[in-house]
C-alpha cells in the first residue's frame, strides 16, 4: 500500500481506467459504507460553470466569521493536493489526507474509483471525522453525475451556467444547466447566481418544489449595497463601502445563502470579508519587479469575457503581454479571439497533462494579423521567463487558462528562478 501522499496520488490516479467516469453508483456504495452522505451539521452543496470557487470562498469566510467549523472542498487545486480539502481555511495534511485514503481504500473492496471520487470521498470522510459545523462542497463536473452528488444537501447553490465540458455536458446552456440542476433535492432551497436563470433550472426546481433564492430578486447587489431575504422573506440590506474584489456576483450568492443557513454576517463583519477575501488564479493581482501581474484561471469564453471587462477598467496597465496555456478540449479558438481585444503579445505554452494543448495549435487560433506578435514554448517557466525579459516596468503580464500554467507560475514566484 502506498505511504507518501505523493504515492497515493500516484496510485489513485492509475487505478480507473476512465479519467472521469460520471456515475454514482459506485462511489455511492463506498459513501454509504463510510457513512459520509450527511459530513457536517448543514451540507452545502455548489455547481455551476463559473464561479464557483469565488462563491465557496465567501460563504467559507462568512461562516468562520460567524464561529462555526467548516470544511470546504474544491477542485482542482493550483500548486498541492492539499488544497481541495481545508478546515476553517487551512488545508488538510499529508497525514491526514493519507489517512482517508487508507480508509476508503479499505472499505472500497472491489469496487473500482477514479482520482476525482477518491478525491471527494476524502474530504467527506476528513470533514466527518472532524465534526465540522458547516460542510461546503463544490461539484467538479456537472452535477447530477457527479461523486459530489452523493450527499444529502441542506442547502444547494448554482452559479453562472456557460459552455463548457459539451462532450459530458451538453451542448446548449440549457442541457448543461439541467445536468447541473440534478443536485437539487424535493424542498431544499436553491440559490441560483446564475443570471439571467437558465429555464431548465428554474423547471427543476419547480418540479421539485425546491425555494428559489434568484439574483436580482430575492437578493443583489447594486453600487454601494448589497441585499438579502431571510428565511422569513425579511429583506436585509448590507452598505458596502467596498464591493469586493471577487465578482460581486459572488459575493452576493453567498450572502443569501449564509442568510438561509443561519450564518449571515453583521454589516461590519460583511464589510471586513469583502475587504479581506482573495482568491489564488481568480483575477489575482500581484505587483513584481516593476510589473503588475495579473493571473486568472478563465479557461472558457464566459471566463474570458469577464476577464476582458475586468482588465478594461485598469487604466494604467501598460503594455499587456499574456502567457497563456490551454487544454486541447476547451474552445481556445474563441477564448483567445475574446481575449485578443487587450493583449498585445502573446506567449502560448504547454504543460505536461495530456490534455495540454500544443501551442503551435493555440498560435494558430488567432486571427492571421496577431500571429506575428504570439511565440511558442515547450515549459511554463520559459514562456514566463520571455515574457519577463520582453517587459519594463509598467508592463502588465498576464497567465491565464489551466489551472496547471496558473500554478506552476505562482510556484514559480515563490522561488523567483530569474
Amino acid at each position: 500500500m502506498p505511504s507518501s501522499l505523493e504515492s497515493w496520488l500516484d496510485y489513485i490516479e492509475q487505478l480507473h481506467p476512465v479519467k472521469w467516469d460520471l456515475g454514482l453508483s459506485r462511489v455511492a456504495q463506498v459513501a454509504a459504507q463510510l457513512k459520509v452522505e450527511h459530513p457536517g451539521d448543514q451540507v452545502i452543496l455548489v455547481a455551476g460553470t463559473n464561479g464557483k470557487g469565488t462563491t465557496c470562498e465567501y460563504l467559507m469566510e462568512m461562516a468562520l466569521a460567524a464561529g462555526e467549523k467548516v470544511g470546504l472542498a474544491t477542485s482542482p487545486h493550483l500548486t498541492c493536493f492539499n488544497e481541495r480539502i481545508r478546515i476553517n481555511g487551512v488545508n488538510a495534511s499529508d497525514a491526514t489526507i493519507v489517512k482517508a485514503f487508507e480508509k476508503i481504500e479499505a472499505t472500497r473492496g472491489s469496487i473500482s474509483l477514479s482520482y476525482f471520487e477518491f478525491s471527494a470521498l476524502a474530504s467527506m470522510l476528513i470533514f466527518e471525522e472532524a465534526g465540522v459545523d458547516v460542510a461546503i462542497l463544490e461539484v467538479g463536473l456537472g452535477g447530477r453525475l457527479d461523486a459530489m452528488n452523493v450527499v444529502r444537501p441542506d442547502l444547494c447553490i448554482i452559479t453562472q451556467i456557460a459552455l463548457d465540458h459539451q462532450n459530458y455536458l451538453g451542448a446548449t446552456k440549457e442541457e448543461i444547466g439541467f445536468e447541473k440542476a440534478g443536485i437539487l433535492r424535493p424542498g431544499i432551497p436553491l440559490v441560483l447566481v446564475d443570471t439571467p436563470a437558465t429555464k431548465s433550472i428554474l423547471a427543476e426546481a419547480d418540479r421539485l418544489a425546491s425555494p428559489v433564492s434568484q439574483q436580482g430578486c430575492e437578493y443583489g447587489y447594486q453600487i454601494a449595497s448589497y441585499w438579502c431575504r431571510t428565511p422569513e422573506n425579511e429583506l436585509i440590506e448590507y452598505p458596502a463601502e467596498h464591493l469586493g474584489w471577487l465578482p460581486n456576483t459572488s459575493a452576493a450568492g453567498a450572502l443569501q445563502a449564509a442568510q438561509l443557513v443561519g450564518i449571515a454576517p453583521d454589516t461590519a463583519q460583511f464589510q471586513d470579508i469583502l475587504n479581506k477575501t482573495r482568491l489564488p488564479g481568480r483575477m489575482q493581482q500581484i505587483p513584481w519587479h516593476g510589473r503588475r501581474l495579473i493571473l486568472d484561471v478563465a479557461h472558457n469564453p464566459s471566463a474570458a469575457e469577464y476577464l476582458v471587462s475586468q482588465i478594461s477598467k485598469i487604466v494604467d496597465r501598460g503594455r499587456l503581454l499574456a502567457v497563456v496555456g490551454m487544454y486541447a478540449d476547451k474552445d481556445f479558438h474563441t477564448v483567445l479571439n475574446l481575449m485578443s481585444t487587450v493583449i498585445d503579445a502573446w506567449y502560448f505554452t504547454e504543460t505536461e497533462e495530456k490534455r495540454s494543448a500544443a501551442s503551435a495549435d493555440l498560435k494558430a487560433a488567432l486571427q492571421q494579423e496577431m500571429q506575428p506578435a504570439a511565440g511558442c514554448y515547450a515549459k511554463v517557466a520559459t514562456a514566463f521567463e520571455a515574457a519577463f525579459e520582453a517587459s519594463e516596468p509598467g508592463t502588465t503580464i498576464l497567465v491565464f487558462g489551466s489551472f496547471p500554467v496558473v500554478g506552476t507560475v505562482l510556484d514559480l514566484l515563490q522561488v523567483e528562478s530569474f
